[in-house]
């Protein structure tokens, strides 16, 4: 990242000049890992170590939070028995896999109702509710407010810096 820029200004220049965004990438992650953080990131990189095993086994949750997490599933891979995987995965995240699973599915939905012209019944599908009466109680109990409400609220605070896109994409870019 250039001295004296914002990361508004950064984030400009990385849209508008894709070839410098693997240059700015690497460097983000260089001041990572030669920061304060380096000592919790860096048994990351390292392939045999318990950190990226688990890692490895639960990189893809955000990228398919419309699917049904399955402890055993992500804890075979890694060879944990499911209550340890749990136990681990509450111990790195604060929070259990279906709750952890849970809160990135409403911040998906909340960000779609941000950008999107979308029904609120179309984004609850999207991420991976059955219902949305069962979607709307929940973003209720999380956001304080329901999702509609929180749209409208949303879209009228920042009138002048939101534009409304077509339709998000709810996935990951793998």
């Amino acid at each position: 990242m250039q001295r004296g820029l914002r990361p508004k200004q950064w984030r400009y220049r990385v849209r508008r000049f894709p070839l410098l965004a693997p240059i700015t990438a690497r460097e983000i992650h260089a001041r990572l890992l030669v920061g304060r953080h380096a000592e919790v990131l860096l048994p990351l990189l390292w392939h045999d170590s318990a950190a990226s095993r688990f890692h490895e086994a639960t990189r893809d949750i955000p990228c398919n939070v419309s699917e049904t997490i399955v402890v055993g599933d992500l804890a075979q891979p890694i060879c944990m028995s499911s209550p340890a995987f749990f136990e681990q995965f509450k111990t790195i995240t604060g929070t259990s896999p279906l709750q952890y699973q849970k809160d990135l599915r409403l911040l998906r939905a909340r960000d779609a109702l941000r950008t999107t012209k979308a029904k609120v019944s179309e984004i609850a599908l999207q991420v991976g509710y059955e219902s949305s009466a069962q979607f709307s109680q929940e973003f209720s109990r999380k956001f304080g407010r329901s999702p509609r409400l929180d749209r409208k609220i949303l879209v009228s605070s920042n009138s002048n810096m939101l534009q409304i896109r077509p339709k998000a994409d709810l996935h990951c870019d793998r």
